[in-house]
């Protein structure tokens, strides 16, 4: 079991939006961070900006998928949106978490901010 978080922009385990690709066991974000996941990676280290790292590496989409069981809670207003995105739109690149629509076992608990626009 694999237990997630989704982002605003529909990242997971810092799979980025149109930088991931689902076919990865493995995700190597660099550069190409966003300035939300620079702010993640610091608030890591303390906020310390001289320790913050210049990349990171995570399970790739395919890593993810694999799991027997998905559980992805979100929470707060700010999620609501990219909820109905992720779960009720097409599966595409630009939204990585709309990929675990095609998983045969996944569970979603959400507030009720979250799942405001479901309604």
């Amino acid at each position: 079991m694999i237990l997630l978080g989704i982002g605003t922009d529909g990242h997971y385990c810092g799979n980025l939006p149109g930088t991931t690709k689902f076919e990865n066991l493995t995700s190597y974000v660099g550069e190409d961070a966003t300035e939300h996941m620079k702010d993640i990676l610091l608030s890591e280290v303390g906020g310390d900006e001289n320790e913050r790292p210049d990349f990171y590496v995570t399970m790739g989409p395919k890593s993810v998928m694999q799991a027997k069981e998905i559980v992805l809670f979100a929470t707060g207003r700010k999620k609501a949106i990219i909820i109905k995105r992720a779960f009720f739109g097409p599966v595409t690149n630009e939204i990585p978490a709309s990929l675990l629509q095609t998983h045969p076992n996944v569970t979603i608990v959400l507030d009720q901010e979250a799942a405001s626009k479901l309604y």
